[in-house]
């Protein structure tokens, strides 16, 4: 049992942020330690940050001492992309973290049409969906694939590529046969003189359209 359980949610959320905003000696500005950053500050900041990506509302909350910073969601944010890119490196393909071994999984596919009717390419965009499903059962609940660490986690904004075979898409080619057109012997007429050539000769006899008068 965790000692944590023990304590409410708000006896928790006031002891962090106690913490988070204590100091050493006094402080003319607003900065804060990382040795100092508890969970709930941090879990917020980030939740605030993928809901409406606005600056002004975290620094906000971060002058109030509810929150980490903008700049830090954004460093944390480059570091955990950084740390996926180099496994996805390592394992020569794009898989989600929380996906777990050993465990039956499915998938389904379906197409992503925004804006189709758009003349640019700037405009529209045309993607494919996967949403994989594991089936975790009582005697099997998978084994986690990768552990990360907040701690271990370094600065920095500058993100790394993903693998070429991930990010690179080739051009493909529509191969067609070219249809084979039949030489004749003679020269082909159309289709007016053909007709022409009927009527003067007798073969093709026109007859006058009667119409009853009422």
């Amino acid at each position: 049992m965790d000692q944590t359980d023990s304590f409410s949610q708000e006896t928790l959320s006031i002891a962090q942020m106690l913490i988070f905003n204590s100091h050493k000696r006094i402080q003319k500005s607003n900065r804060h330690a990382k040795s100092r950053e508890t969970p709930s500050q941090m879990y917020l900041g980030i939740v605030i940050h993928c809901q409406t990506r606005k600056r002004g509302l975290i620094d906000k909350l971060y002058k109030l001492g509810l929150s980490v910073s903008y700049d830090r969601i954004l460093s944390v944010s480059a570091s955990l992309t950084n740390t996926l890119c180099k496994q996805y490196q390592e394992d020569g393909y794009v898989c989600p973290p929380s996906l777990r071994l050993g465990l039956f999984t499915t998938a389904a596919v379906d197409n992503i049409d925004h804006n189709p009717s758009s003349t640019t390419a700037k405009d529209s965009f045309h993607g494919t969906g996967i949403s994989l499903f594991q089936h975790v059962t009582t005697q099997m609940n998978g084994q986690q694939r990768l552990d990360f660490q907040l701690t271990s986690i370094q600065g920095g904004r500058v993100t790394e590529s993903l693998p070429d075979s991930y990010a690179v898409v080739k051009p493909a080619v529509l191969k067609t046969n070219v249809p084979v057109i039949p030489v004749t012997d003679s020269t082909c007429k159309g289709c007016t003189g053909d007709l022409q050539s009927r009527t003067n000769t007798g073969g093709l006899k026109l007859f006058p359209i009667q119409r009853n008068m009422i």
